[in-house]
């Protein structure tokens, strides 16, 4: 949103030269959805044979990922338990 835009321009301008910031053009700006879960935890298991999933990380994805991923990573390759905390047998009744 243009909201958005400018809120992002607020934030930088403080952090960047003054000759930086006056002299460059912003020629496109798009939002995207971060998915999260209802617990705002991520999720990651098997769904189906030979198919697992990694998700729900909302904003916090770049931080918690690949950590998250090295865990699913255990999990496919040496037959580790996932932590019940992202392990997707928590939505399982």
């Amino acid at each position: 949103s243009e909201e958005g835009r400018e809120e992002l321009l607020t934030g930088i301008k403080p952090i960047i030269s003054s000759e930086v910031f006056d002299n460059f053009e912003i020629t496109n700006h798009e939002t995207g959805l971060r998915p999260a879960s209802k617990d705002r935890r991520p999720y990651a298991g098997k769904i189906k044979e030979n198919t697992y999933i990694l998700n729900g990380f909302g904003t916090r994805g770049v931080l918690i990922g690949p950590a998250t991923a090295a865990h699913l990573v255990r999990y496919i390759f040496e037959d580790k338990e996932l932590p019940k905390e992202i392990n997707t047998a928590r939505y399982s009744s």
